[in-house]
């Protein structure tokens, strides 16, 4: 049976909500062994006309009906009109879809709604922190999402006589940029703070606690700041963010699910709602206690990784740099392979050689032109040159066995079943080759070795190993 494939499809912005979203998406397609193609866009709404035309060509790569199934992360697709972009090509090709938290006409959505969590946030600052006085922070003025949690806020102080401001409202499009980089003038104008700002989303309260630290104003001491996401980096935020919690890894399980039974042609275009929750933390000024600690140590540990990561990523780009730095041109590069592969007598070196320059190369058919273009010089002999030929069979293995790390049984076994085939194969030949060497001996085993000579010996190795291996196929395939 064909093994399905889905693509997916999103703005790849945000880590956090990727980070959830994907592990639920794996974990259902793993279910059912379903291939998942990842598609990411990187659109903005402070990058240039320009930037974003290049961006959105992501979304031509892939042809839809090459797959089972699509599925959109709505709510990232609508920073340049993906959605359409998309919902388009999904009606033209008839693949079945889903598109998660956001509504498009005639394609199965799977969301949580913006009200019910914006409604306890609020309800909880008011009776709770006796808040009166909001200021909104939000996305697009003309973005659903956006309007229902702005709604919701706005509703819930009416049912507690409270009027809301419109003139306290700043439209930071989703962007920690836009709000670091806007709201520093506009609270600086400010005659007095107000009780507590609202955010949309945790990355605008992320930016918004972050410069009221700078300004010397304490979050929650002096003003309240609440987001709306649950993002992981609130949760290691200090103050510890209260927002309100969409459950994405559910909802992206729940996706998947609902986009195989429309592929499995078990269910039809379905429409379901889960409610969003209200999630305290710190920065409303509650103490979270035991489960703050927790979270708090998390985030220290998390920020000693992170650094280290990366100096030892450094440490891995200045390795690179150092090994090339006295490189002036391409002629040195090919010098130094030259040398190598011309002095290379011992056969196990040789091999090494021949697989390590593939695994650099990442293909056998560029170190086998490495060596045909170091024969042209007619120091290259056959008894330094086969060696070499069998290593970059062995060596282009690795990246097969690398890509089958997180794969099915099926991948990792016919990796495994490649290296055998390369390794018993250069086993079988060196044998075959030295003991007629030592017994009776090649009458070209010194001769120059030519371009033409090792194309026909790779060639020749393959197809030798290749009728050797056919009658053992079923052993192999038990191994």
């Amino acid at each position: 049976m064909k093994k399905r494939k889905i693509a997916v499809f999103s703005n790849g912005w945000n880590d956090d909500y990727l980070d959830f979203a994907l592990e639920g998406i794996k974990n259902r397609a793993r279910e059912d062994n379903i291939d998942v193609f990842i598609f990411l866009d990187y659109t903005s709404y402070d990058k240039s006309k320009e930037d974003i035309y290049g961006e959105l060509n992501i979304l031509n790569l892939p042809r839809l009906s090459d797959f089972d199934g699509v599925l959109l992360l709505g709510n990232t697709l609508n920073n340049a009109g993906e959605n359409a972009i998309l919902r388009k090509k999904i009606l033209d090709t008839k693949v079945p879809a889903v598109c998660l938290e956001y509504q498009l006409n005639d394609i199965s959505c799977i969301r949580t709604d913006n009200i019910n969590g914006m409604k306890e946030l609020t309800e909880h600052l008011i009776t709770v922190h006796d808040v009166k006085d909001i200021f909104w922070i939000g996305g697009p003025a003309d973005n659903a999402d956006n309007i229902e949690r702005y709604t919701a806020m706005v509703d819930t102080m009416s049912e507690h006589g409270l009027t809301f401001d419109p003139s306290k409202v700043f439209e930071g499009c989703w962007s920690y940029a836009i709000v670091e980089d806007k709201l520093p003038a506009i609270v600086a104008d400010m005659d007095k703070l107000p009780d507590a700002f609202v955010c949309a989303n945790d990355s605008m309260a992320l930016a918004t606690c972050t410069i009221l630290d700078r300004a010397g104003i304490s979050v929650p001491g002096d003003v309240i700041v609440t987001g709306f996401d649950n993002l992981m980096s609130g949760n290691h935020f200090s103050p510890i963010l209260t927002s309100v919690d969409r459950g994405w890894e559910a909802r992206s399980y729940q996706a998947v699910d609902a986009l195989i039974k429309l592929i499995d042609g078990v269910s039809n275009k379905v429409d379901k709602i889960y409610h969003s929750k209200f999630d305290k933390g710190e920065s409303c000024g509650c103490s979270m206690g035991d489960a703050g600690i927790k979270l708090h140590h998390e985030a220290r540990t998390r920020a000693f990784h992170l650094p280290v990561e990366r100096t030892i990523f450094d440490w891995h780009l200045m390795d690179i740099d150092e090994s090339v730095s006295g490189v002036k041109k391409a002629d040195d590069i090919f010098g130094s392979f030259k040398k190598i592969f011309e002095v290379l007598q011992n056969p196990v070196l040789g091999i090494l050689a021949g697989a390590i320059v593939t695994v650099c190369t990442q293909s056998s058919a560029a170190a086998v032109g490495i060596l045909q273009a170091i024969s042209g010089s007619g120091a290259l002999m056959f008894a330094s040159a086969f060696p070499i030929i069998m290593g970059t069979n062995i060596g282009t293995c690795v990246t097969p066995m690398l890509s089958s790390l997180n794969s099915s049984k099926n991948a990792k076994r016919a990796s495994l079943l490649h290296f055998y085939f390369n390794v018993i194969g250069t086993v079988l030949f060196l044998i075959a080759i030295y003991s007629y060497q030592y017994a009776v001996g090649w009458s070209f085993w010194n001769k120059e070795f030519t371009t033409g000579d090792i194309a026909n010996f790779h060639t020749l190795f393959n197809i030798i190993v290749t009728a050797i291996f056919i009658p053992f196929a079923g052993v192999l395939e038990k191994l």
